[in-house]
């Protein structure tokens, strides 16, 4: 399924739609007397068939200009059983999490979006790494919407991993991002290091990564890494010299509020290290 040409659309379609504020919750009202629209509502569901599940502040930034506003919006879909909404595990403070359901893939379909299926949420314990990739997919979206770039299409980790060309060398990154810029057409391998993996594990997917690389299997291609911290970027930095990987861009996390440096960090080669303040993911 092409996502992004038809996402794009319906994105600016919805543009001048304007709503209030709804209360914050999980579980749908039956009786409720919300109506979905076909404009920035459709554009909600097709962006969670595309990423399979997103935060309220990552749908907020992909389509609405207020928390308020999404909030209303998200519970409408909700009622209709159109999405589903979670917890990050046991947290209260943090952002609801939302996917598709099986009947918001059939709205898409009676709109004729077809092949959009819903997908699970990852478990709690890979879910704040699995949410850091998101930002990153809003980010590229974003800056895409703002004409700075063009998107031509996002894939996940799980959209990746029977992909051949990664099974060869043992590796599935995070995110793939294949995006152009004037005349210079660039895939973007997305890796995210919120800090868990010892160095030697690091070390051994910075080999990986550089063993990938190196014959050039995409064209013009660059390696993302977001990280948490100034630390773990010099590290990351210096592994991925010693394994003379080619093409790196090292990002603070998050990336989510300055999207236009994170294009400028991939196609201005002499940017190394982009200093963003961390994100926040609290309500």
């Amino acid at each position: 399924m092409d996502f992004v040409p038809e996402m794009r659309r319906i994105h600016r379609a919805a543009l001048d739609s304007t709503m209030t504020i709804g209360a914050w919750r999980t579980e749908a009202r039956q009786k409720a007397k919300s109506v979905v629209g076909k404009t920035r509502d459709l554009s909600v569901l097709h962006s969670l068939a595309w990423a399979g599940f997103l935060s309220t502040g990552q749908i907020e930034r992909l389509h609405f200009p207020s928390r308020r506003t999404v909030q209303r919006r998200l519970r409408a879909l909700l009622d209709h059983g159109l999405v589903r909404a979670c917890l990050q595990g046991t947290s209260l403070h943090l952002q609801n999490v939302y996917a598709l359901t099986p009947k918001g893939a059939a709205h898409l379909d009676a709109q004729g979006i077809s092949d959009a299926k819903p997908r699970r949420v990852v478990r709690a314990q890979k879910l704040e790494h699995a949410l850091a990739v998101r930002d990153l997919f809003v980010a590229f979206f974003v800056a895409d919407q703002s004409n700075t770039i063009q998107l031509e299409d996002f894939r996940f980790e799980d959209d990746l991993a029977k992909e051949p060309i990664f099974q060869s060398v043992g590796i599935i990154p995070d995110g793939l991002a294949i995006v152009r810029r004037g005349e210079v057409r660039l895939t973007v391998g997305c890796e995210v290091d919120l800090g868990s993996e010892t160095g030697r594990m690091l070390k051994a997917k910075c080999a990986l990564w550089a063993e990938l690389l190196r014959p050039k299997p995409f064209g013009p291609m660059e390696l993302l890494f977001v990280v948490s911290g100034n630390g773990r970027s010099n590290t990351i930095e210096r592994l991925m010299t010693e394994v003379e990987c080619p093409g790196l861009t090292v990002l603070r996390s998050s990336v989510i509020k300055q999207p236009l440096q994170v294009i400028d960090g991939l196609f201005v080669r002499t940017i190394r290290a982009l200093r963003i303040g961390v994100s926040k993911t609290h309500e």
